[in-house]
């Protein structure tokens, strides 16, 4: 039997503490791109060079819904944390059920404020985007069911 030494975590507390790392900079980052995505729509519905806007705002939802992906992987891994580190993932899991719920709301108030004010060629962005914001809402449904269940 190999002795752990003092002060150094076991090989599945370092792996623990890293998926939670995970899962925490998946929180930050889900707000982080929802706004980067808010003011590429406000660009795209002041600018008059429409081929700059829709590249810009396809951009930054392609990096919010990377972000998101991401959060929901990283719940997922996370839910097989064990043991003492289980409290503070819990904690970070109520947070990312509430920013996750907050950043789906401001992609898909962006996504339909682009829709009623953008330009017709945002038209076909704005249903790929809603059906891909769809997507994210479904998988975190099953995401979230494996997680570690929080204590209220």
């Amino acid at each position: 039997m190999i002795q752990q030494e003092v002060g150094i975590p076991s090989a599945a507390n370092r792996l623990a503490m890293f998926r939670i790392g995970r899962v925490d900079n998946g929180v930050t980052s889900i707000a982080a791109t929802a706004q980067r995505f808010r003011e590429a729509v406000d660009m795209a519905l002041t600018d008059k060079s429409e081929v700059v806007s829709t590249k810009v705002v396809t951009k930054a939802f392609i990096a919010s819904y990377q972000a998101f992906s991401e959060s929901l992987e990283a719940a997922r891994t996370g839910g097989v944390v064990k043991g003492a580190t289980i409290d503070v993932l819990e904690s970070i899991m109520k947070k990312l059920k509430t920013e996750y719920a907050d950043g789906l709301a401001s992609l898909r108030g962006d996504v339909a404020r682009l829709e009623d004010r953008g330009p017709m060629s945002m038209k076909e962005f704005c249903a790929a985007a809603s059906d891909k914001i769809d997507r994210l809402e479904q998988f975190w449904q099953t995401t979230y069911q494996h997680a570690p269940k929080m204590k209220m």
